[in-house]
């Protein structure tokens, strides 16, 4: 009888260092590719997606391969805006190489001022789960904020 059960090889993982948040170990099919980079930051590529606590926090850590000095806070919007719903252009889409009508996940970068957590809904990353594709995709909608509270 073979052995059907697929065996995680080392050549699976990807182990990096991060100032922040020390050794990182994640597996390679989990790792987002975003093809221009983020805002300012464009020469970053590679992000691993790591929870802040294990089951007990909203937030996330989006670490680039990259940069050790560098991880950003992310959150899922739904937890904090209901109805906020981004709408990539047909040229943001492209570079995902998505169709209109593909699920799409969403994320937002968090920043804090004077102890305060702000979302940047102006500039939510929009991902391709299923390609592992990210893209940080600027809105042209004036009503969004780049520093909305989350609390």
């Amino acid at each position: 009888m073979l052995n059907r059960e697929k065996r995680m090889t080392e050549a699976d993982l990807v182990i990096f260092k991060n100032r922040r948040l020390g050794e990182i170990e994640v597996r390679r099919d989990v790792l987002l590719h975003f093809p221009i980079g983020l805002l300012g930051f464009g020469h970053l590529r590679q992000f691993a997606l790591v929870p802040h606590k294990e089951g007990e926090s909203a937030f996330m850590w989006l670490v680039p391969l990259e940069d050790e000095n560098l991880a950003f806070v992310v959150v899922n919007p739904d937890l904090f805006f209901e109805g906020y719903q981004p709408q990539p252009t047909g040229d943001q889409l492209a570079i995902l190489q998505a169709g209109a009508e593909e699920p799409l996940g969403v994320l937002v970068l968090v920043s804090f001022h004077d102890g305060q957590a702000t979302a940047n809904l102006a500039a939510p990353l929009i991902l391709d789960l299923t390609k592992r594709k990210g893209i940080q995709a600027v809105l042209m909608d004036k009503d969004l904020e780049t520093r909305k509270r989350l609390f």
